[in-house]
């Protein structure tokens, strides 16, 4: 039996979050967002591990954030994950600060 060890360092939230790619001009669905990364769906063109993004994602009722990310995985058809690059501090308060705010939304409609 093989044991699958668990990469990730940060409580994601699962989303969906609205954003958009920069370079493609696409509104997107993000989810399970971390401080590190996200995953995207994602039907348009084929896209690379190693590519290179802008993404701006815009949570509802929130300042957008805008983000460097690299594409670290594809799911042809589903989506690609991607690791975010390094942020500035100013991005990265604003990220931790959104999903302080989304995770404590989550537990709340998880214990209604």
């Amino acid at each position: 039996m093989s044991v699958k060890r668990e990469r990730r360092r940060d409580i994601r939230v699962p989303g969906p979050i609205s954003g958009r790619i920069e370079s493609k001009q696409a509104q997107i669905d993000l989810r399970d967002l971390s401080e590190g990364g996200c995953f995207i769906n994602w039907k348009g063109d084929a896209l690379k591990p190693g590519e290179q993004l802008e993404l701006t994602l815009e949570p509802e009722g929130e300042t957008s954030i805008i983000v460097s990310a690299e594409t670290v995985y594809v799911h042809r058809g589903e989506g690609f994950g991607v690791l975010f690059t390094p942020l500035s501090e100013d991005t990265y308060v604003k990220l931790e600060r959104l999903l302080a705010k989304l995770r404590r939304q989550t537990r709340s409609s998880a214990k209604t």
